[in-house]
């Protein structure tokens, strides 16, 4: 057997990441600026909107968790544990490892067909402004491919809204409309369509317990930005909360059987 080259072996590996992160990023949409758009049925469900939930900055990474199916979440457990130390430090580490919810919603954007159907990711606010719309008799099931209803999205950027997150603001147009033009299109737009867990990756338990036991053992390399005195007070405080955590989460999850 040949030796391996290690320069390869980088090229071969940042090859796979790149093509995994592209893979990833197919058939999801995001605003910028102005967009007319149409919801459309899900075609693997009754209801049109996907919640998620994800974890968020793990290493620089997200991860699905399985609280979006109903399963047992490594991360939610531990955080339930720390949460009942009633310690302000652990609060703090429990707060940031919880899972954050996404909804999605498979869309078809205006001017833009050609690239199908496409799932846009949102969070509550967004969520609720939408439903509401649904809920108003004048609008009713906006998602109809015959007498439904198309959005106009504007999304400002955090510079433009003068906050952290940027603004999303959503106006039903005043008409109905169909879909497309024709039926052939039409049901070519409900027919193919991917489904939304098949863009996220679904880890089992046990991997992700290892990602959260990396993250926690890695955590005390993180460096603050901040004045030299607030930077060591932080770093004093993280120590802890590490010390902590490693010690939950040994308590946890390797308990030796009787």
């Amino acid at each position: 057997m040949g030796k391996t080259n290690p320069l390869l072996d980088q090229v071969r590996k940042t090859l796979k990441d790149l093509q995994e992160t592209s893979k990833k990023t197919e058939g999801l949409w995001k605003p910028t600026g102005e967009h007319t758009i149409r919801l459309v049925p899900y075609k693997h469900a009754e209801f049109p909107f996907i919640s998620l939930f994800f974890h968020y900055g793990i290493d620089g990474k997200n991860y699905l968790s399985p609280k979006s199916f109903g399963k047992s979440d490594p991360f939610e457990r531990f955080a339930d544990e720390l949460l009942a130390t009633k310690d302000q430090t652990s609060y703090k580490l429990s707060k940031s490892l919880r899972a954050k919810l996404r909804v999605y919603v498979p869309v078809l954007v205006r001017s833009e067909e050609s690239e199908g159907i496409r799932f846009w990711a949102f969070g509550k606010n967004t969520y609720e402004e939408i439903l509401k719309i649904m809920n108003d008799p004048d609008y009713g099931d906006i998602t109809d491919p015959s007498t439904g209803t198309d959005l106009v999205v504007t999304f400002q950027t955090p510079e433009e809204a003068g906050n952290s997150f940027g603004k999303t603001t959503i106006r039903a147009k005043r008409n109905t409309s169909p879909l497309a033009d024709s039926e052939k299109l039409v049901a070519k737009y409900l027919d193919e369509q991917k489904q939304v867990t098949d863009i996220f990756k679904e880890l089992e338990y046990e991997e992700l317990k290892d990602i959260l036991e990396n993250w926690i053992a890695n955590k005390p390399e993180e460096k603050s930005t901040e004045k030299a005195e607030a930077a060591t007070e932080e770093k004093e405080e993280s120590k802890e909360v590490v010390k902590k955590a490693e010690a939950a989460f040994e308590e946890i999850f390797n308990k030796k059987k009787k």
